[in-house]
């Protein structure tokens, strides 16, 4: 073969449209007409009369925000408490303090304690009296030193007793004052970490109060926003799907001997009837 005859067979080449197109058109174009009629964009009747029964109840505000308020309120205004432990306590130190302090250990310093030994003592006195007027000394010496000896003996036990109550009514007191200073203490502590827990929790509750108080506002601005978002998020939906087939097609040239080949644009449909039977 010559090489003019060579370099003619070179020269034929081929240009035109190939690929499944020609049988994928009719369905995608049957689908877009579809997918333009559908519509599904805006708001249904439905959806309009729920943002408008939503819009009505955040018109009305929150319910309790009155209520959140006055909690917080109290719980900034929790009064308090430990002052009344420290008054129980000073109550009991005035009670007590004359035992602890060892003002009662003089057993005479009781008038009942003082009626109580003149009683005992007039009762030995007239005792012994009695006897020595019946043996006919009464009056005399011995008379008046058996008399004092037995009142000292009537009235001695009983002081030493009491003496020896008041010593140990000292030591109680003194504990009991010990221990009630360091529950008074610990209970005043404790009293004013939970006043400051309640007043600390006012700082949430006054936040919630104000959120309460905005509901209706905030709420209102919400269902306003995704009102306006309703239509773009609807067309997005659609362009999702009909956007893609819009690139559908292409073309295709190559030589007599389909030596080479080349494709302008392309789409898969398989993926865009994925997306819309997804």
């Amino acid at each position: 073969m010559s090489k003019s005859s060579s370099k003619t067979s070179e020269a034929q080449k081929t240009s035109g449209a190939s690929g499944p197109w020609s049988y994928a058109t009719p369905a995608v174009k049957s689908f877009t007409d579809k997918l333009a009629s559908a519509g599904g964009v805006g708001m249904t009747p439905d959806q309009a009369s729920a943002f408008g029964v939503l819009k009505n109840n955040a018109a009305q505000g929150n319910p309790f925000t009155a209520q959140t308020a006055q909690l917080a309120n109290d719980s900034f205004n929790t009064q308090d408490r430990s002052g009344l432990v420290g008054q129980a306590y000073n109550t009991m130190q005035n009670q007590l303090g004359g035992y602890a302090s060892g003002a009662n250990l003089d057993p005479m310093s009781n008038p009942q304690m003082q009626a109580m030994l003149q009683q005992v003592g007039d009762d030995a006195q007239n005792r012994i009296n009695a006897q020595f007027a019946g043996a006919g000394r009464d009056l005399s010496g011995m008379n008046s030193l058996a008399a004092s000896r037995g009142v000292a003996q009537a009235t001695t036990p009983l002081l030493f007793d009491q003496y020896n109550r008041n010593v140990a009514n000292q030591m109680s007191a003194a504990n009991s004052l010990y221990g009630a200073g360091q529950n008074t203490a610990a209970t005043q502590s404790s009293l004013d970490a939970q006043r400051q827990a309640m007043r600390a929790g006012g700082v949430e509750q006054g936040q919630a109060a104000l959120d309460a108080r905005n509901y209706g506002a905030n709420t209102i601005l919400n269902l306003d926003q995704q009102i306006k978002d309703l239509p773009y998020e609807d067309l997005q939906r659609v362009a999702s799907l009909l956007f893609p087939a819009a690139g559908l097609g292409g073309t295709q040239t190559g030589n007599a001997q389909g030596n080479s080949a080349t494709k302008s644009s392309g789409f898969n449909l398989g993926s865009l009837l994925g997306k819309f039977g997804g």
